[in-house]
């Protein structure tokens, strides 16, 4: 029992190796990597199912697991992912964004578990693009303020006699 359990985790020590090698090259040029790992059930998962990138940024899916094939296709024909085609962990795809939107996509062979959305945020125009720098500058017209009317007082109320009781 002590060696199943050694086993599995230098097993899981390796598997966390190899995603970590994978997400440290992929951050150097800027491509966000995508892990697929086996969740406590057993299933397998994306580690980030709702990965979020800018335009023209890659993503990257790294399968764990060498002996088990996935395929990653759009959930429908309006998503621009386009099918990965069947891989594993010795041949990982990758795909460039270009334009803003969101992305759902799943493995088709195991769509219950494997299940992602994708969102490209628009890149931020440059200092000298921002919107609105093109139009000419024109002050504001200030208008003169006019004095805001004055709320009438209020009505004095009649005081009335306590009755010496002391309410």
């Amino acid at each position: 029992m002590r060696k199943l359990m050694l086993v599995a985790g230098l097993s899981a020590l390796s598997a966390f190796g190899f995603v970590y090698s994978y997400l440290s090259v992929a951050a150097a040029d800027d491509v966000k990597a995508i892990a697929i790992v086996k969740n406590d059930d057993g299933k397998f998962v994306f580690s980030d199912t709702n990965a979020k990138i800018k335009e023209g940024q890659a993503i990257k899916w790294v399968a764990v697991d060498s002996d088990v094939p996935h395929q990653l296709v759009p959930d429908s024909e309006g998503d621009v992912l386009t099918d990965t085609g069947a891989f594993d962990s010795t041949n990982p795809p990758s795909q460039k964004f270009g334009a803003a939107g969101t992305i759902h996509y799943h493995c088709a062979v195991h769509p219950k578990s494997m299940r992602g959305t994708i969102t490209v945020a628009a890149a931020e125009a440059p200092a000298g693009e921002a919107a609105g720098a093109a139009e000419p500058k024109t002050e504001p017209k200030v208008q003169a303020e006019e004095p805001a009317e004055e709320a009438p007082a209020p009505k004095k109320r009649k005081a009335k006699p306590s009755y010496g009781y002391g309410y």
